[in-house]
């Protein structure tokens, strides 16, 4: 649901059974799972309008959206020990190296997720073979804005 942060009334819900949410951006898009077989993701304008769809063999699950709206990230199913796919509005698809769950973008280039053990770890996109692990276990709330 979208609310008015001044009275707290709703003005409009954004998840539907037809396209239920994953992730939303900063602006306000959203990522959302749509399609019969439920295996596209769909990122939308605030009024719902589609600007671009990607399909995959994900586990819809955990979805997210790059602050930049132009990536997705979502743990592969059936591909074993959380492998994650980063997939690009221009259809490029890149396989992270497994072993982390995702949690996030930290920013528009950089996954973040939990790694084997429970600790925080990141993968960069220009180096999607290798995990950064932070060595310490948190939460992850939120990207840097661009």
């Amino acid at each position: 649901m979208r609310v008015d942060a001044g009275s707290g009334d709703v003005l409009s819900e954004i998840s539907t059974s037809s396209c239920p949410v994953q992730d939303i951006a900063w602006r306000g898009t959203y990522l959302c799972n749509v399609g019969l077989d439920g295996r596209t993701l769909s990122v939308r304008r605030p009024d719902g309008s589609e600007i671009w769809n990607a399909s995959g063999h994900w586990m819809l699950l955990v979805s997210f959206l790059s602050p930049d709206e132009r990536r997705i990230a979502a743990p592969l199913a059936n591909a074993g020990a959380d492998t994650v796919e980063v997939v690009t509005k221009d259809g490029e698809r890149i396989v992270l190296a497994g072993n982390v769950w995702p949690v996030g973008w930290l920013d528009s280039t950089t996954v973040i997720g939990i790694h084997d053990g429970g600790n925080l770890s990141y993968i960069a996109l220009n180096a999607p073979a290798t995990i950064i692990d932070m060595g310490f276990k948190g939460t992850f709330v939120g990207a840097v804005s661009p």
